[in-house]
């Protein structure tokens, strides 16, 4: 992204009018209580803008105030980093075919908290730790980093990279083409508060004590990082964490051990992995589940009771499966009483009556572009507050006449795309 200036001129404008602005507005709201905060910004902006008017002048930088905005590039010609600052909300750095000494390039200032730091496309800065980078722009205060690069970091992401750093609630590392992590990576006491961390769309294989120190996740995102094993422990202590995201990666052969030590885990994502069937204790660890995707994987087969003592499930998605799953076990979704919606397209043939037996809660089912003839008579039985039932682009010749005698509150009911020709009441 490049800005434009008009190098002509060596003051914006607008820059009398925006004072003259600025200082009417703090007026006004000195005289209320609730306008401190703004006033306060207001103050941060008015800093900035002389800051960026002092930085202009030295040569070494354009610098512009856009209203409360500064926006910089640095040099002025062949740009290699541009900073655009909102006071207290933003930091956002963006480099341009630079390497690690034209850091030096940056300018000292004074920037002071923001809520979040972005840094797209820069190198690491050598043997520097990030918050070095920070610290010359003055961030004082960040609680959410985001590092996201095109450029390959290989193996040469350390410890000390993320030493240093402002105390953290969320991490993002992604897109980032890392091959290797060691297993100290995150040990720093700057991240030992992390809620939140994003390692997606990198190359790389996790050593088992990764997420050692970090026992206040919440929230972790794997997807698409070419996964083929996940080594036994190493999500142990995970106590906090509800959402575990290990989508588009080549995981076959996960077991109960990998998800142990996970009690509050509520959201997993294991779509597009190429599964092909799991053990039927695979889940047993997750009392807390409640949504789970299982969407574009190589299902052949699925055991019996695969989500018994996940009494919380409330959302299973099962869809565009890459090969044919022909049928699905005995009350494979039975007896789940919070179970409130179903999605099912796997080339489906046939599936069981009690497939959805004492499920009770259940309000959306959408059996989507299977090959089903006929469907048991006894199927929603226990579907009394259904309100959604899609079967379309099924081959359904027949229904049962007693199909929907219990789904007194059915609203929707899509049927198209199959071979009925009559249906009785």
């Amino acid at each position: 992204m490049n800005l434009r200036f008009n190098r002509r001129s060596k003051t914006p404008p607008n820059l009398t009018r925006m004072s003259s602005t600025c200082s009417l507005l703090i007026a006004l709201c000195c005289s209320l209580s609730i306008c401190l905060p703004l006033v306060s910004a207001l103050d941060e902006a008015l800093r900035l803008r002389d800051e960026c008017k002092e930085l202009a002048q030295s040569n070494k930088c354009e610098c512009m105030p856009f209203m409360t905005d500064i926006h910089m590039q640095c040099p002025k010609e062949n740009t290699k980093i541009e900073i655009r600052v909102h006071p207290g909300e933003y930091v956002m750095i963006e480099c341009y075919n630079m390497n690690y000494k034209d850091y030096k390039l940056l300018p000292k200032m004074s920037i002071g908290n923001a809520q979040r730091v972005q840094i797209q496309n820069c190198p690491l800065p050598g043997h520097l730790s990030i918050g070095s980078i920070l610290q010359e722009l003055g961030v004082t205060k960040y609680t959410r980093l985001l590092f996201g690069t095109n450029n390959d970091l290989g193996t040469n992401i350390t410890r000390e990279h993320l030493s240093g750093l402002h105390p953290l609630g969320s991490l993002s590392f992604s897109s980032s083409h890392l091959l290797h992590m060691p297993s100290d990576l995150f040990a720093d006491d700057s991240l030992r508060n992390l809620t939140w961390i994003d390692l997606r769309s990198n190359n790389v294989e996790l050593p088992a004590d990764i997420f050692s120190t970090l026992e206040n996740l919440e929230f972790i995102e794997l997807g698409y990082n070419r996964l083929k094993t996940l080594p036994r422990g190493i999500f142990r202590n995970q106590k906090h964490l509800q959402t575990l995201n290990l989508w588009s990666n080549e995981l076959h052969n996960l077991t109960k051990e990998t998800f142990e030590s996970m009690p509050s885990l509520s959201q997993l994502d294991l779509s597009n992995n190429g599964i092909e069937t799991f053990q039927p204790d695979i889940f047993d660890n997750l009392p807390n589940l409640t949504n789970i995707n299982l969407n574009n994987n190589n299902f052949r087969s699925l055991p019996e009771g695969l989500f018994k003592n996940n009494k919380k499930l409330v959302k299973l998605r099962l869809m565009n499966n890459r090969v044919p799953l022909r049928s699905l076990p005995k009350g494979f979704l039975a007896n789940l009483p919070d179970l409130t919606e179903v999605r099912l397209t796997t080339d489906l043939e046939s599936i069981p009556g009690d497939l959805f037996a004492n499920s009770t809660g259940l309000d959306t089912i959408k059996i989507l572009y299977n090959k089903l003839g006929t469907l048991p008579a006894e199927l929603f039985e226990s579907q009394v507050n259904l309100q959604r039932l899609e079967l379309s682009h099924n081959h359904l010749t027949n229904l049962p006449d007693d199909l929907f005698r219990n789904t007194k509150n059915l609203q929707v009911l899509k049927l198209d795309h199959n071979q009925l020709t009559e249906i009785t009441r």
